[in-house]
């Protein structure tokens, strides 16, 4: 346990550093709606937690302006993030994880993440 509470303490301290990760795109066969379903049901049986899911273009809509389908999955590990801001607490800023789903012109879905959320969401999708 002592070893883990180190590691996630060095993680900590190395997490501001990663806020220029570059985005990584990956194309999704399935409509924007069903790739967060399912990316959501992944993180789930995974016991990773959706925070919010958030619909760009529903609130476009809203106020009458139009955008492709545009969702932004938030997701985290309050077991996993919470040592992190405890030995940190200016982490805080950065999580939970965000994945970003949008259509393009022929209805196609992709995928954009951080490379800092890479590996977490690479066999989800």
């Amino acid at each position: 346990m002592r070893l883990l509470t180190i590691l996630l303490t060095v993680l900590a301290l190395s997490l501001p550093a990663q806020a220029a990760d570059e985005l990584i795109v990956k194309a999704s066969k399935y409509s924007v709606k069903e790739t967060v379903d399912r990316l959501t049901a992944a993180l789930k049986d995974k016991g990773i937690t959706p925070v919010a899911r958030v619909d760009h273009a529903a609130a476009a809509k809203d106020v009458g302006l139009e955008l492709k389908p545009t969702e932004v999955l938030l997701f985290g590990n309050p077991k996993l993030g919470t040592p992190l801001m405890q030995a940190n607490q200016a982490i805080g800023i950065d999580p939970p994880l965000k994945a970003l789903v949008f259509g393009s012109h022929s209805g196609a879905a992709s995928t954009r993440r951080s490379d800092s959320s890479g590996s977490f969401l690479q066999p989800l999708l």
